[in-house]
């Protein structure tokens, strides 16, 4: 038991300590550095005992999929915080926010510290307190709705992937909230920005 939480504990650091060198990038490519060294990190740890497989499976989608709605039409309600900066729909942020990083944070909690510690609640309250460095980034402000939906997911990712011995679906779904978490605000953004814009023209007119 020691012996393990001194191993998550030294991946874990190695995880911060590559995202914070990270920041020596020039500001252009530093979304991109961050993206290839995290997921590089995380299939080298993952490597060392592969315990989960990437069998084709969406044991875990609904539960997600009823959250993530939750969260669309609840969410502001309910005190969710999106992120400070406006993201495009971009090759790039779907490249690396939308695929890389999520992938290389499946790696890590599921693919090496879930198979350290085989416990879906534990798991998801370190994925979920790990997010708070977005935080302390200032990439988003701090939200408990936030915390608990984190909670939440990486709990329904942890149980679909003990249960069926595969990442597959905790893969999917994390690309697809994060896909969806680029697109939907970008997509609202615009929105009111046609219907103020029209509004403008209408009353020159």
């Amino acid at each position: 038991m020691l012996f393990r939480l001194l191993e998550a504990t030294i991946i874990v650091v190695g995880f911060f300590t590559v995202q914070n060198l990270c920041r020596f990038f020039k500001p252009k490519l530093r979304l991109v550095g961050l993206s290839v060294a995290q997921v590089c990190y995380a299939v080298f740890v993952y490597l060392r005992n592969p315990i989960f497989d990437f069998s084709p499976h969406l044991k875990g989608f609904l539960p997600f999929a009823l959250l993530f709605i939750l969260t669309i039409f609840l969410g502001r309600f309910l005190g969710a915080a999106a992120a400070s900066v406006q993201l495009r729909p971009t090759v790039i942020n779907f490249l690396t926010l939308g695929l890389l990083l999520p992938v290389s944070e499946e790696l890590l909690f599921r693919g090496t510290l879930l198979a350290l510690f085989p416990n879906a609640f534990f798991n998801g309250i370190l994925f979920s307190v790990f997010h708070l460095f977005n935080v302390v980034s200032k990439f988003e402000s701090f939200s408990f709705y936030n915390l608990i939906y984190r909670f939440a997911v990486g709990f329904v990712f942890a149980n679909s992937t003990l249960a069926t011995k595969s990442l597959f679906s905790a893969v999917f779904c994390h690309v697809i909230n994060n896909c969806l978490g680029i697109l939907l605000p970008w997509f609202e953004h615009e929105t009111k920005k046609r219907r103020h814009d029209r509004g403008g023209e209408k009353q020159k007119q």
